[in-house]
């Protein structure tokens, strides 16, 4: 079922996927966002899902690759955060 998605991966970062992660899709046919608030929403599942093929890697990078996006990175702190200060400041 998830051989395609573990081939591109291979394809694309030169080793295999240590991981695959599937979430199942829906849609909000009514009430968007307001199931945040403690509002109703009416949702329905759907015949799509997102699918992830991950491996780590030994760099402070993340690299995420999605058909018809190209390639995103995200750099990640060398250092650990200090503790008591690790949140930023809308988290807390």
């Amino acid at each position: 079922m998830y051989e395609l998605l573990k081939s591109k991966f291979k394809a694309q970062f030169g080793r295999d996927a240590k991981w695959i992660f599937s979430a199942p899709g829906r849609t909000e046919l009514g009430g968007n966002h307001t199931d945040h608030q403690r509002g109703r929403v009416l949702a329905a599942a759907v015949n799509l899902d997102t699918k992830a093929a991950v491996a780590p890697n030994s760099e402070n990078i993340i690299r995420v690759f999605s058909e018809g996006y190209g390639m995103c990175e995200v750099s990640l702190p060398a250092d650990e955060p200090e503790e008591g200060n690790s949140a930023p400041a809308f988290l807390l």
